[in-house]
């Protein structure tokens, strides 16, 4: 791993040879002090020493429920889950979906925008809280995706998510499950199995995408 960033000086003094005698206590002292900032420089660089952003729990707990469902037993049923659709982030959820989706879709797009933000937590639409995957912000987007999109800003991210969204139900023939699992699983997983598996197709989705499509959409009537 390369340690990029550590000042000429440190590199400098990282590489001081040792005097084998002869030297005085004053430019022993000297050298062991250049030594102990090149490495407090270098330990610096490590990722390690780095704070690490908090993790966006609050979605995890929407997730983790009823995530025993075994794929090929029976469908199991839609989790309890209580995603908030009223206050001023659902609002907005609301009005920058109908922009993109027919007002139904933009309903549901609501309640998905609720789930990926662990409820519209204001520290996730910050982008204080994090996705273990890396993803940020209200809509929970990739940096690698949407490089081009201020993903802190919940109206930018707002307008991509959705947009996303009616991008995926074009490609998939208006199949909401589709939409909803591409969105959280990648487009290429939900075509891969769709041409693999064919109408049980999501009988093999990760276990967080099928408990994802339960949530918002119920239960797959062929057991996913």
């Amino acid at each position: 791993m390369a340690l990029a960033g550590v000042g000429q000086d440190a590199n400098h003094a990282a590489i001081l040879p040792l005097r084998r005698g002869g030297g005085s206590a004053v430019a022993d002292s000297f050298r062991s002090q250049l030594r102990a900032q090149a490495l407090h420089a270098l330990t610096a660089q490590l990722p390690s020493a780095r704070p690490a952003a908090a993790i966006n729990g609050a979605r995890a707990d929407l997730l983790q429920q009823s995530l025993l469902y075994t794929p090929g037993q029976p469908a199991a049923p839609a989790p309890d889950v209580n995603l908030t659709t009223s206050g001023q982030w659902a609002d907005l959820a609301r009005n920058i979906g109908g922009q993109y989706l027919e007002p139904q879709t933009a309903e549901l797009f609501t309640r998905q925008m609720a789930l990926e933000s662990g409820n519209f937590d204001p520290d996730v639409i910050a982008g204080r809280k994090l996705s273990g995957a890396g993803a940020e912000g209200i809509a929970q987007l990739m940096p690698s995706s949407y490089p081009n999109v201020d993903r802190k800003n919940p109206v930018a991210s707002l307008h991509a998510a959705a947009a996303t969204m009616r991008d995926y139900l074009r490609s998939y023939g208006g199949d909401m499950r589709k939409a909803l699992a591409a969105y959280n699983a990648g487009p290429a997983t939900v075509s891969r199995l769709v041409a693999s598996l064919g109408p049980r197709w999501e009988t093999g989705l990760p276990a967080e995408t099928q408990q994802y499509l339960r949530i918002l959409t119920g239960p797959s009537a062929t057991g996913g």
